[in-house]
C-alpha cells in the first residue's frame, strides 16, 4: 500500500510506502509522486516514510531513487528518508545531491522535528 499528498500548504510532497511492496507497486507510488509535484512551488521538501516498508528487491530499490531524480529536477530544496531500519539501497547517501539536500532519520516524529528546524 502507499500514499501520496502534495501538501501545497507547507510545499511538500509526502510519500509513505507501507507493507510489502513490489517494482511494480512502487512504480505506481512514484508516478503519483510525479504528479502531485504539479502543485509545489520550487523549494518543496520531500518526506519518503519507508518505516513501514518491506523492500522486495533492487528492482523496488531503483523505483524508488526515482523520487529523488524527480524532486532534483522538479527544483525540490531537500529529501528526508524515514527508514526505521536498513533497506537496500539505490539512491543517493545523506548529504547534497545535485541541489538537493539528503537526510535520513528513523522517525516520522525525527523527519518531522528535522524539517520544522531547517524551515527557521
Amino acid at each position: 500500500m502507499f500514499d501520496v499528498r502534495g501538501d501545497t500548504e507547507r510545499n511538500r510532497l509526502t510519500l509513505v510506502l507501507i507493507g510489502y511492496c513490489e517494482a511494480p507497486k512502487v512504480r505506481r507510488a512514484v508516478d503519483a509522486a510525479r504528479e502531485a509535484l504539479g502543485g509545489l512551488r520550487a523549494g518543496f521538501d520531500v518526506l519518503v516514510d519507508l518505516s513501514g516498508y518491506q523492500c522486495a528487491g533492487e528492482a523496488c530499490a531503483r523505483e524508488l531513487g526515482r523520487v529523488e531524480r524527480l524532486a532534483r529536477e522538479a527544483g525540490g530544496r531537500r529529501l528526508v528518508r524515514v527508514l526505521g531500519r536498513d533497506v537496500p539501497r539505490a539512491w543517493a547517501p545523506p548529504g547534497r545531491d545535485g541541489g538537493l539536500e539528503i537526510h535520513e532519520v528513523a522517525t516520522l516524529l525525527a523527519a518531522e522535528e528535522l524539517l520544522a528546524a531547517l524551515a527557521v
